[in-house]
């Protein structure tokens, strides 16, 4: 058994960090969810180097740690505290239906993955629906939300699906592949900060919606 359970606790909780995300609508709340979502990430690199005595899956777990658990998140309060943007209050889907979808995004790769004949049957190749379905919810989130800020995380939660799954069926990726993944998107990040401090200095918010409305 080993550390599997361990494991299993942490890719578990990725996915539920990212289904209280999608159910929160407090900015900082999502924020803070989403830096425990990046630490618990990290827990599961960390685990299978431990496991498979990988010193470059244990590369990889610090470095998550490192970005997606701290430089991250400190990059999003800094976007928050600039915005004056507390919370997302209309997004296009309402909280309860969003809880309905995200079930279906849950339940979708448990049953289709299971029966891809490719995929190695192990105890941690099964918990690759765990990413894929934080990679859906992730890019719903994406989607439905209005505010600048929620859409980044939005974005960090899809790509912390990207490097669940491949930490579970790949092994995680080459760690200069991943840095790189990183650096792009800690690059979105700050393009989007400087993007959002720009909109709210000029309009008083950062809500897209409102955006396109003065446009047309």
């Amino acid at each position: 058994m080993g550390l599997y359970p361990l494991t299993y606790l942490s890719a578990g909780s990725v996915l539920l960090f990212a289904v209280i995300i999608l159910w929160r609508k407090d900015i900082k709340a999502m924020v803070y969810a989403v830096s425990l979502q990046g630490i618990t990430l990290s827990a599961v690199g960390i685990l299978e180097a431990l496991s498979k005595h990988n010193l470059a899956l244990g590369q990889v777990g610090i470095e998550t740690l490192i970005l997606k658990g701290f430089i991250f998140p400190y990059l999003m309060f800094k976007i928050y505290t600039n915005s004056g943007s507390k919370r997302d209050t209309e997004p296009l889907i309402n909280t309860t239906a969003s809880m309905v979808y995200a079930s279906i995004f849950i339940a979708i790769p448990f049953f289709a993955i299971g029966r891809l004949p490719y995929v190695s049957s192990t105890p941690i190749t099964k918990l690759a629906p765990l990413g894929f379905a934080t990679l859906l919810v992730g890019l719903f989130i994406i989607i439905t939300r209005r505010q600048v800020i929620s859409q980044i995380v939005g974005l960090i939660v899809f790509e912390n699906g990207i490097s669940l799954i491949s930490l579970l069926i790949l092994s995680g990726l080459p760690l200069m592949v991943e840095f790189g993944e990183s650096f792009d998107l800690l690059l979105v990040i700050v393009v989007l900060r400087v993007l959002a401090t720009t909109i709210h200095k000029e309009f008083g918010n950062i809500d897209l919606a409102e955006m396109k409305g003065l446009h047309d």
